[in-house]
């Protein structure tokens, strides 16, 4: 996760967790994440004050920043995530899970909720595949295929 200027990233299969300096070269470590993170978690930067942290096997949820340490926050209601994204435009966070359910995060209100949004496909695989701009997702499948979907949130 780029953000302050600085890589941040979770080391699989622990709770260590890190900054990179790439001008300086140079690994700090941090606060370690509450729990163990898995091959599915997935995280974010919100471009101004936290970095969120989805625990994909178990839907636990947490933001990050140097002052405050890690905070947990209300449970995902899906677990296994393959994509999340910061939306700047409705201040909320994307989550498209394996299988193709789509769900946001309202920062201001710590509540998820589900979209009533199939994906044409069954996203399948670790790793996090989903950009926001401009009132648009944009997710590719990954799992061997080249399945690309856009989905357009000027109607949700």
């Amino acid at each position: 996760i780029y953000a302050y200027g600085y890589i941040y990233y979770l080391a699989g299969g622990s709770s260590d967790f890190y900054k990179y300096d790439v001008k300086a070269n140079i690994f700090m470590p941090l606060d370690s994440l509450p729990v163990t993170a898995d091959d599915y978690t997935v995280g974010v930067y919100d471009g101004s004050q936290y970095i969120y942290v989805l625990v994909g096997t178990t839907g636990e949820f947490f933001r990050f920043n140097e002052s405050e340490g890690w905070v947990e926050l209300s449970t995902a209601p899906t677990v296994k995530p393959v994509g999340m994204a910061y939306d700047p435009d409705r201040n909320v966070i994307w989550v498209i899970s394996e299988g193709g359910g789509l769900y946001y995060y309202n920062i201001a209100s710590d509540e998820w909720e589900v979209v009533d949004v199939q994906t044409p496909y069954y996203p399948r695989g670790q790793g996090n595949r989903l950009i926001y701009y401009s009132s648009f997702l944009y997710h590719v499948r990954a799992d061997g295929t080249r399945e690309f979907i856009i989905i357009n949130l000027s109607n949700l």
